[in-house]
């Protein structure tokens, strides 16, 4: 049987992916460059978590600037974390490779429910600096992702978006 904690986190994660599944149509007719979405992974430290999630391009504010809301859900290190990121990101213009690099950042709510020690949520900021490249259905990503202000210290994920 799971812990009272632990059903209402899966109950979240649940909660966001229904969510994330009806509002994601609705959201891609919205305008050009919007409805991208796609899966993300990787590895946390402190606290030391593998982690998934999901995020999607929500609106593309200028060629090089879009809105990109995430959420991913963490678990090791005795721990399970939830945690939701409200990035812009700034996309560098194309050089002689397919590879663009790109930086983001903006508020984040860290959700951290620790075995035995009861659970926590805190407000942060993220800086992300990555790397991302198209393919035949949307983009490949690696970045890195620096917590401040009581979220996790550093991130490192890959992912895909699908149009």
């Amino acid at each position: 049987m799971l812990a009272p904690t632990a059903r209402r986190i899966i109950g979240a994660s649940i909660a966001a992916l229904v969510l994330f599944v009806f509002v994601s149509p609705v959201a891609a007719g919205a305008g050009a460059g919007t409805g991208t979405w796609g899966p993300r992974f990787g590895l946390t430290i402190e606290p030391d978590q593998a982690h998934a999630g999901m995020q999607f391009q929500a609106a593309q504010i200028t060629p090089h600037v879009s809105f990109l809301p995430s959420f991913d859900l963490g678990a090791g290190d005795n721990a399970i974390t939830v945690a939701g990121n409200m990035d812009f990101k700034y996309v560098f213009s194309q050089g002689p490779s397919h590879w663009r690099p790109y930086l983001a950042g903006g508020p984040g709510i860290f959700f951290v429910n620790v075995d035995n020690h009861g659970s926590n949520t805190d407000v942060g900021i993220n800086l992300v600096g990555g790397m991302q490249t198209p393919t035949q259905s949307g983009l490949f990503f690696g970045e890195m992702r620096l917590g401040l202000v009581d979220e996790a210290d550093v991130k490192f994920s890959v992912g895909w978006m699908f149009r």
